[in-house]
């Protein structure tokens, strides 16, 4: 019996802990609200980023490397359910943060994190949840499986939605470099040319 009330406490303390992650991105929420500005802790999209860049491609897998967290600045599919500190914003996140939280304070082992790699920041594939409770839990490093994505101009890990304009036409923290390095058999990336056709 007393075992298993012990095994029962990392799910108790997780339930406790999401509600903290919770109400602290609320009012992070109220606090960006009343200052006029609701965007500036919005989580950046990969996809958003991309088209500010206007012309990048896919290199190549870096394999598994350990990751700063707070180089971790954006996703490319969950960017609306965390804020720009991986705070959960919807209820609907609850179940599986709460069981990656429990994991850990377990010490479970638990998969790498799949991360895009673009100049100096990353965003995530896959691992989302885990990259919020590693923050909640003051974790500085993550395991990660990684994918370097090669861009026209160098990517700040530093980064945050407040550095995209509303038109998102260019990024105040990235310099404009010209690109013009071909792709594998002297032809430019799909996207840049999808690029280019968007700015005729």
């Amino acid at each position: 019996m007393l075992r298993s009330a012990h095994l029962d406490l990392p799910e108790q303390e997780a339930a406790k802990e999401f509600a903290g992650a919770r109400k602290k991105a609320l009012l992070r929420q109220i606090w960006a609200f009343l200052r006029r500005n609701p965007n500036c802790n919005r989580l950046l999209s990969l996809e958003e980023v991309a088209e500010a860049l206007g012309r990048w491609r896919q290199a190549h897998l870096l394999g598994r490397q350990t990751v700063p967290v707070e180089r971790i600045v954006g996703s490319e599919g969950r960017y609306a359910d965390f804020d720009d500190e991986f705070l959960p914003l919807k209820g609907s996140s609850e179940q599986r943060w709460r069981s990656v939280y429990a994991a850990l304070r377990r010490d479970e082992e638990l998969p790498p994190v799949s991360l895009l790699r673009v100049g100096d920041a990353y965003f995530v594939r896959d691992g989302n949840h885990r990259v919020s409770v590693a923050r909640w839990l003051g974790v500085e490093r993550l395991e990660a499986e990684v994918v370097e994505v090669r861009v026209a101009v160098p990517v700040k890990a530093a980064i945050s939605a407040r550095d995209l304009p509303e038109d998102r036409r260019h990024l105040r923290l990235f310099e404009s470099p010209t690109y013009s390095s071909p792709v594998a058999g002297g032809e430019r990336s799909d996207r840049s040319a999808h690029a280019r056709r968007r700015r005729r």
